[in-house]
């Protein structure tokens, strides 16, 4: 006895694809969490985010310093400006 097919769309194929796609992103998850770990990614990358907030501490310091020096040299008298050095007298 023979059964007509109906050329109907199954999905089995699609459903056993989607597995697979989920089982290799689930494991290329693991196996990266697993390396950086091995390797000590995060680690470094938490050093190097103290350091860059360290080097902007540094940077803001020496930017006022800047400022201040800059005031400070502003505010000197210039030897021209000041009687000490008029060796016209």
């Amino acid at each position: 006895m023979a059964f007509a097919q109906d050329g109907g769309y199954t999905a089995g194929p699609v459903i056993g694809i989607l597995i697979g796609l989920a089982l290799c992103v689930g494991l290329f998850l693991v196996l990266r969490s697993l390396m950086l770990w091995y390797w000590k990614i995060d680690s470094i990358v938490r050093n190097q985010e103290m350091t860059n907030e360290i080097l902007k501490s540094i940077s803001k310091s020496i930017e006022e310093g800047n400022k201040i020096n800059k005031q400070t040299l502003n505010a000197t008298p210039k030897p021209a400006d000041d009687p000490r050095w008029d060796f016209t007298k």
